[in-house]
């Protein structure tokens, strides 16, 4: 299977002066960067508030509801659409511990979770999670959650104009120069590389003013 759904993800670029009132609902799996501002999303588990340099992903059937401008007086978003089967696969039974799976896999991509904590999530030891998620995606957790974060990063900035000390922070890393570091062992080259050949790169950006 795709062990690295984001590269075939579609990514949007949203900026708004205002607070804006919206009316945005999922199909698939949409990961959320809040570069300024807040956005206001629900989903089945009720109403919540995405902060700036935050990424939330939003369950199928989610609504965005609102963007709000913070002390820049500008909203910036990166929104991530992602297949379903590209993130988990095809998998022929969705029992809760398939769920809780599922689950677990989203939580690892939206915040820097540990492997205890994943492997909690799925009520299973840590040997057995990471027997099964080696199972399902050929590598470790680890190195698939690295992979998926550092694909984030490398997308956003190929198609938007955002500084690499923030699109680090989005993708999980307190210090831009590991994150520099570990970019460049993923890629062969320099985020800064990156950013230089973007004009030379057809894009999907989309913004809303």
């Amino acid at each position: 299977m795709n062990k690295a759904p984001i590269r075939s993800a579609t990514l949007e670029y949203i900026s708004v002066s205002g607070d804006r009132e919206v009316d945005k609902v999922t199909r698939g799996y949409d990961l959320i960067c809040i570069v300024n501002g807040s956005c206001r999303y629900e989903d089945s588990r009720g109403e919540h508030e995405a902060l700036r340099h935050s990424i939330h992903i939003l369950t199928p059937g989610s609504r965005i509801t609102q963007y709000r401008v913070g002390s820049s007086g500008m909203f910036e978003q990166v929104l991530i659409s992602i297949d379903g089967d590209a993130l988990f696969g095809r998998v022929d039974s969705h029992d809760r511990e398939e769920e809780r799976f599922e689950e677990a896999i989203l939580h690892g991509l939206a915040a820097n979770t540990s492997i205890e904590e994943l492997a909690a999530m799925c009520c299973h030891s840590v040997s057995t999670f990471k027997r099964r998620f080696r199972e399902r995606y050929g590598v470790s957790p680890h190195r698939w959650l690295l992979t998926c974060r550092l694909d984030i990063a490398e997308r956003i900035l190929s198609e938007t104009r955002l500084p690499t000390n923030i699109i680090a922070t989005l993708a999980g890393f307190i210090n831009v120069s590991h994150f520099i570091a570990t970019y460049r062992r993923r890629f062969g080259y320099t985020p800064s590389r990156t950013l230089r050949g973007r004009h030379s790169r057809p894009t999907t950006t989309t913004a809303h003013e």
